[in-house]
């Protein structure tokens, strides 16, 4: 159902923090076990770098913020021996992120260290032509040939977009589509946050974990492009927020 093991990536990252979240509030519920461990697995199928670094700083955030006591520690020990596991033994994982810090993991097909830097700087060139309102979302490979040539990359097999979803953003709509991405971002962060000091929510938890992880996703990535991962994020947090406000009418109704 994915054309690519990113899509897939980015949209099991969206459900991550709903699972591991839910998981520590409801240990004994085997359903949210088995969708953390999927979403594991899928993650680790997936071999992209940025989504397994976002859900293991997630899996830290949530175990430090989550759980007290000795949970927490049988939790920290578990994930300690997981990962010595992965760096004493040989796997595609080990690879990746080995082949990451040593730089020998990177697509390289020009001079830059690796191609998204590449991607980087083309349509910084791109976004300076049009810095306000942006060009549009109606872009091709034809129409970026130009910049690529304007960085010395004619030639580059790959005339690719961004890669960046803050850097796309502002190529496509401006300055004032990135300020409104960010602000969507720092909205639902706030609100989240206000939520869960003011009623230990553990949906407002979800919510903001959910954000984060796309956020930090979106670094890498033009992910809220993908269709797939857009819907997820949409349904998602359409969920987690009338689930929020139906607890909250019961409350006061109470």
């Amino acid at each position: 159902l994915y054309s690519h093991p990113l899509t897939l990536a980015y949209s099991v990252l969206l459900l991550w923090p709903l699972f591991l979240f839910g998981t520590f509030r409801q240990p004994s519920k085997p359903l949210l076990w088995f969708g953390l461990i999927v979403c594991a697995v899928l993650l680790y199928l997936s071999m992209s770098r940025t989504a397994l670094a976002v859900a293991l700083l997630i899996l830290g955030l949530g175990i430090f913020t989550g759980l007290t006591g000795r949970l927490r520690a049988l939790l920290i020990a578990i994930a300690l021996v997981g990962l010595g596991g992965l760096a004493i033994t040989d796997n595609p994982v080990k690879d990746k992120f080995v082949g990451t810090f040593s730089g020998e993991g990177f697509d390289r097909h020009g001079s830059y260290p690796d191609d998204r830097l590449a991607f980087w700087h083309a349509h910084y060139e791109i976004w300076k032509d049009a810095p306000l309102a942006g060009h549009g979302f109606h872009w091709n490979d034809q129409k970026r040939a130009p910049y690529y040539e304007q960085i010395g990359l004619g030639n580059f097999p790959k005339h690719y977009t961004a890669h960046n979803q803050y850097l796309q953003t502002a190529v496509n709509s401006g300055l004032v589509g990135l300020f409104l991405l960010l602000y969507w971002f720092a909205w639902h962060w706030q609100v989240g946050r206000r939520h869960e000091d003011d009623y230990k929510d553990t949906t407002a938890k979800i919510r903001r974990y959910t954000l984060l992880a796309f956020a930090l996703g979106c670094v890498t990535q033009n992910a809220f492009f993908d269709a797939e991962v857009r819907y997820v994020l949409t349904v998602l947090t359409t969920f987690l927020w009338a689930y929020e406000f139906e607890e909250r009418r019961l409350e006061s109704f109470v």
